[in-house]
């Protein structure tokens, strides 16, 4: 299997953050130009929860949430 199909990529900012509050691991952060895309290691639950995410049956913590906006927000400024 290809690396790639084994990561999950996004560029939906806000579901990034949350699968990185729940412990999804994140393996890397691309960027062109403005769009970042942010690439996430595949685990059992992935599915679950990106649809529990869209479905608001999944939750996360409110300080998780915030501090992964920074996380993410820090990487993206940082690549060049």
């Amino acid at each position: 299997m290809d690396i790639e199909e084994e990561l999950f990529i996004s560029r939906d900012f806000y579901l990034c953050a949350f699968l990185k509050a729940r412990g999804i691991r994140l393996v890397k952060t691309l960027k062109q130009g403005k769009i970042a895309t942010f690439h996430f290691e595949r685990t059992g639950d992935l599915e679950t929860l990106i649809t529990g995410f869209y479905d608001n049956t999944e939750m996360v913590g409110a300080n998780k949430f915030v501090e992964s906006i920074k996380n993410l927000k820090a990487l993206i400024y940082n690549i060049k």
